[in-house]
């Protein structure tokens, strides 16, 4: 059987694996001009958790 991402992120009961953790994403986009009617793409990015 072969074993997903999702599923190793299961077993380490992982919320998610982003590199260098969520406050470092948030510490990024608090510098960027988005507004709250831009549309924003999160393609391939795992499973979307900075997204939300």
């Amino acid at each position: 059987m072969k074993h997903s991402y999702q599923d190793a992120l299961v077993f380490y009961e992982l919320e998610g694996a982003h590199p260098g953790g969520f406050e470092l994403t948030k510490s990024i986009l608090k510098n960027e001009d988005i507004n709250k009617n831009d549309k924003i793409l999160d393609a391939g990015c795992g499973l979307g958790q900075t997204s939300q």
